[in-house]
């Protein structure tokens, strides 16, 4: 049976793991058991240590059970909910999501404030909609539901509703893009409406909240009726929908009808949605709103209704934005705003303003009406605007740009204040400073290095380069500096306080700087960095001169790491599947370790039993190395056989925290004979590098969702 892609609403089978399909039910699904691939304490393998591999136990999630079924070609998998105990908190008892930093930014119309509460906004991170306050970052909560990057947010009229579409689902066949409506006060999914494919282009609310409209990238428009989640009305166009705005709510015998502007391409709709009696169904009219005789051709990106209400107002890709009468439909006039496209619009009932965002990054306060409009004031910000929302009360306006950043704009001052930051490509690297918890850097492949304060979530101070090749390494000289490797081959050092640049070494190898490693102590102070192409050099820091340098890897070098206990031996693991140390004393190489198959990602040493390293690999197994013993001497297995990108051990030595392409974050238990205590999910894209705060009570992981994730570890305890 072909998949019905006009099916509506709450259906538990979306939620079902792709292995054991489930039936279906019509009530609001609540989940009962935790969210955990990679092991529970339930699932504990306390096997023995040996010398063969050991799969890592895995719990699936398995679904309450119901009455009703489908036919299994029309099912299709989700992420599963959250439990009903705790809808808004990601993690298990040893390790909870604290705080998730970032702005994904690469769609409009995705950022949204509440109506009524002047603190509340919405925000799209990857595939996880965030539900921030802007008094205090500490309060956030984080709806997962999507398993593709979210592309468009609306908060309903009244507040209480959330509704939020996303990129076509490359995991399951179709490229589903189903929307989320969610419980904005209770955290919870109430409808899952599919239907699109490819790409949720927009969601709006009807002014009552008893539809919603969505439309995509297929050309597809539907409208649902929120009381039982079906289709109230659906088409397809030649021409995708561009935009779409719900005018009013008129009233005719028993029924409500509705005023709806509709953005067809060039096209501009003026259409009606009215219950047609013979017909038993809501029907859709629309006419095209007359415009001038000379023609105005003109593509669309945004949409709002004056503050009285009478005007639309459709900004443009030429930097113009239309204002056409709402109730009759007629073209009034057009006004050159800003280069780049008016991507985003809102207007303030409190002072009658009207803000228009445009892509080269200003915002351009308007006042007028009908033919006559004025330019009042402006301000520049960094990166394309893609959405403006205006905070209940009218004093501040959110501005969200494709840099990655929110801002908080003063619509009296126009005075800007950042209230995100985030890095706009996948975070390559994060790291914390040896004696302190409370600040830690990220690096990404924008160039971008960002210094973060943990007590506030707050920017210290923004470092890197811009066509640099991205930023791929980074690591600590104290509390003062932060060294980085970048993709142009130079190695690059900053100021904390300032993030202005400290030194560098230009060509410091032949190709990319894939990974370096600092020491310092009393006696002497070094810096080694490997790279792409299979060297590992070894640099006085003092003086930046390099020292030595090995080139026995045949393919890059993943990681370098500095041994603990005796800094003189320095080791390499390599795509070469190779791992070698050196002694920098002797200027030579000492141990070697190699498997047949299996490329080394990133590298580790326990501070207990004899100090082995330990690698991970992109066959998802993690192997532990004894400098006596060419061999392994432990191998373990991850059940997702996915890469595992990064690994790290706990400053105590009793943990081991690793993570990569499954996107989840398991913690391992040494002194348990390596039982995994924790799995959790968070991140929409693969996790590339995690860091263990100096007091073993957070970990932060980065990835390529460019989301930054604090997760506060509990241990055992």
């Amino acid at each position: 049976m072909a998949y019905r892609p006009v099916g509506a609403s709450n259906r538990q089978d979306l939620f079902a793991p792709s292995t054991s399909r489930a039936p279906t039910s019509r009530s609001i699904l609540q989940a009962t058991g935790r969210d955990l691939i990679g092991g529970t304490p339930s699932g504990r393998n306390s096997s023995s240590r040996s010398d063969s591999f050991r799969s890592i136990p895995e719990t699936p999630y398995i679904p309450p059970a119901t009455n009703h079924s489908r036919p299994p070609s029309e099912q299709k998998s989700f992420e599963p909910p959250p439990t009903a105990s705790a809808p808004n908190k990601i993690g298990d008892e040893v390790t909870e999501l604290e705080h998730a930093l970032g702005y994904t930014g690469h769609f409009l119309r995705t950022v949204d404030t509440h109506p009524l509460d002047p603190s509340a906004y919405a925000r799209s991170l990857g595939s996880v909609l965030v539900l921030s306050n802007l008094q205090n970052p500490h309060e956030s909560h984080y709806l997962k539901g999507h398993d593709m990057e979210i592309t468009c947010i609306e908060i309903s009229p009244s507040g209480s509703l959330v509704a939020s579409g996303q990129l076509g689902s490359t995991t399951y066949k179709g490229y589903h893009a189903p929307i989320i409506i969610w419980d904005f006060h209770n955290k919870n999914r109430i409808f899952i409406l599919e239907g699109i494919t490819v790409r949720v282009c927009g969601v709006s609310f009807s002014p009552d909240e008893a539809f919603l409209s969505g439309f995509g990238e297929d050309g597809v428009f539907y409208i649902w009726d929120l009381q039982n989640g079906e289709v109230a009305f659906g088409k397809r166009y030649p021409t995708p929908v561009s935009l779409l705005r719900w005018i009013s709510r008129g009233q005719e015998g028993r029924r409500p009808f509705y005023k709806i502007m509709m953005c067809v391409g060039s096209d501009v709709l003026l259409s009606t949605l009215a219950f047609d009696s013979s017909s038993r169904q809501w029907l859709l009219t629309s006419q095209p709103m007359a415009m001038p005789g000379s023609g105005l051709v003109r593509s669309y990106l945004s949409v709002c209704l004056t503050a009285d209400t009478l005007f639309c107002i459709a900004g443009t890709t030429v930097g113009d934005f239309a204002v056409f009468r709402a109730d009759t439909g007629v073209y009034r006039a057009s006004l050159p705003i800003a280069s780049g496209g008016i991507s985003a619009v809102a207007s303030n009932p409190a002072d009658g303003f009207l803000y228009c965002g445009a892509g080269d990054g200003s915002i351009r306060k308007v006042r007028g009406s009908d033919l006559r409009w004025q330019l009042h004031s402006e301000v520049q910000l960094d990166g394309r605007i893609t959405s403006l929302a205006v905070v209940a009360g009218g004093e501040e306006i959110l501005a969200g740009t494709a840099a990655g950043s929110i801002f908080r704009v003063n619509c009296e001052t126009l005075v800007a204040t950042a209230a995100h930051a985030s890095h706009i490509a996948p975070v390559q690297a994060v790291g914390f400073p040896l004696t302190r918890s409370d600040i830690f850097a990220t690096a990404s492949l924008d160039g971008s290095v960002i210094i973060w304060d943990l007590n506030d979530y707050g920017v210290i101070s923004r470092a890197g380069r811009r066509n640099s090749g991205g930023c791929l390494c980074l690591g600590w000289i104290g509390e003062a500096e932060v060294v980085c490797g970048f993709g142009d081959h130079t190695v690059r050092s900053y100021l904390v306080a300032t993030g202005a640049s400290s030194w560098e070494i230009p060509n410091a190898h032949r190709s990319k700087v894939n990974t370096l490693a600092v020491h310092t102590d009393e006696r002497m102070g070094f810096l080694v960095t490997g790279a792409e192409d299979g060297a590992v050099r070894v640099w006085a820091l003092r003086t930046r001169e390099m020292l030595l340098q090995f080139t026995e890897h045949k393919k890059a070098v993943s990681k370098v790491l500095v041994d603990i206990f005796q800094p003189h031996l320095i080791h390499s693991a390599s795509l070469d599947c190779s791992v070698f140390t050196y002694n920098i004393q002797t200027e030579r190489r000492t141990v070697v370790h190699m498997t047949r198959e299996g490329a080394f990602l990133d590298m580790t040493q326990r501070l207990d039993s004899e100090q082995e390293l330990v690698t991970s690999d992109t066959g998802g197994r993690l192997f532990y190395w004894d400098c006596d013993v060419p061999d392994p001497v432990m191998a373990l297995q991850d059940p997702s056989r996915k890469r595992v990108n990064t690994c790290a051990v706990s400053p105590t030595g009793k943990y081991l925290a690793f993570a990569g392409e499954d996107q989840r974050v398991k913690v391992l238990d040494f002194s348990a004979d390596g039982e995994i205590i924790s799995a959790c999910h968070a991140h929409s894209g693969s996790v590339l590098s995690l860091a263990w705060s100096p007091d073993e009570r957070q970990i932060i992981t980065v990835g390529e969702d460019c989301c930054i994730c604090v997760w506060n570890f509990y241990g055992q305890g």
